[in-house]
């Protein structure tokens, strides 16, 4: 369990049992794609966006702009190999995968 001086920028490890098997030992979405350390910024941002299922409304929600937080969300599926949100013209929708993903997302950050 995180501790409750955690910031923004430390890295959440999870135990594996805690990570459902779907989610576990994934290809990389894209070729080369690497490693990638969970913060507890990534996981607002990620909860943001599916809870305004626009990537325009959630940049506005937590101060950024739509690009920094496209460019982060991205960042953050290939590195992890989930692929979090479908994207369409009517916004961002949460894949099953995503929904999995959330759900310990948003664990993590009640235990905050």
């Amino acid at each position: 369990m995180p501790s409750p001086e955690a910031t923004c920028e430390q890295t959440i490890v999870l135990p594996v049992g805690d990570v459902p098997s779907t989610l576990r030992k994934r290809p990389p979405l894209v070729e080369g794609g690497a490693d990638y350390g969970i913060n507890l910024r990534d996981l607002r941002r990620a909860i943001a966006l599916a809870e305004h299922r626009s990537f325009r409304r959630a940049a506005l929600a937590l101060g950024l702009d739509q690009a920094t937080l496209t460019r982060a969300v991205t960042a953050q599926e290939h590195g992890t190999r989930i692929r979090i949100f479908g994207r369409s013209q009517k916004g961002a929708q949460v894949t099953v995968e995503g929904a999995e993903f959330l759900t310990i997302a948003s664990g993590v950050l009640a235990g905050m």
